[in-house]
């Protein structure tokens, strides 16, 4: 099964399993991710929020939000076997 999302879909899931909402938003220097809980932001860079984000730039957005909790939740860092 693959984990891959775009980076609207990674946003909703944030949002369901957290319950916090997760901004979308589009700058100047292009779009970013604002968690209004915490007040973390993460850029996209070049990215756009269509792109498909692999399981490994999801973590990392889920560290800058401080959403580390949701990592496993989202599939994306299974324990090994």
């Amino acid at each position: 099964m693959s984990h891959d999302r775009t980076a609207g879909q990674l946003v909703k899931d944030i949002e369901h399993l957290s319950g916090v909402k997760i901004k979308l938003l589009w700058r100047k220097g292009g779009w970013y991710l604002e968690d209004s809980e915490t007040g973390n932001h993460f850029s996209l860079g070049p990215l756009t929020k269509w792109d498909v984000l692999s399981p490994c730039e999801q973590a990392s957005i889920c560290r800058a939000l401080s959403r580390e909790h949701l990592i496993v939740l989202l599939g994306l860092d299974a324990p090994d076997d």
